[in-house]
């Protein structure tokens, strides 16, 4: 088992299988997010970690984000912000989509990932495009979020 963290400080993980090795892995899983949420590191739902769960060419991944999943992540991470009192929040949709599962990766939802942190834009407040791929959706889409 791999732990990367993003440029958020979030975990993610990629989990190798070598042979019948799956059981082993699983419990190193949640060994590893029980003792986060023990720290106060991480109060997500474990469960649906595991729930949501998937092989994919010998790799543990999360399943594939949708839209909606992506929206409600960037409300976490705006909440999280404004609750440490945070001006401001610049989220990257690479490490948005990262967080979430699935990047990079062939099953990738990047264009669903730029959609919402578009639609979760809110120009009355400010919120503007840092930095914006040529076609506007791609994995260099950064977006300031005034919170």
């Amino acid at each position: 088992m791999v732990i990367y963290r993003d440029s958020y400080g979030y975990p993610f993980f990629v989990i190798k299988l070598k042979g019948p090795s799956i059981q082993k892995e699983l419990l190193k899983l949640l060994n590893y997010w029980s003792r986060l949420i023990n720290k106060g590191i991480f109060n997500g739902d474990v469960e649906k970690i595991f729930l949501s769960t998937t092989l994919y060419k010998g790799a543990l991944m999360m399943s594939v984000p949708t839209k909606n999943d992506f929206i409600d992540a960037i409300k976490q991470l705006k909440t999280e912000s404004r609750t440490l009192g945070l001006k401001y929040i610049e989220i990257l949709s690479a490490d948005l989509h990262r967080k979430l599962g699935y990047y990079p990766g062939p099953n990738h939802r990047m264009a669903s990932c730029c959609d919402a942190m578009y639609d979760s834009m809110d120009v009355h407040n400010g919120d503007l495009v840092v930095m914006k791929p040529p076609k506007g959706r791609g994995a260099k889409l950064k977006i300031r979020y005034y919170l």
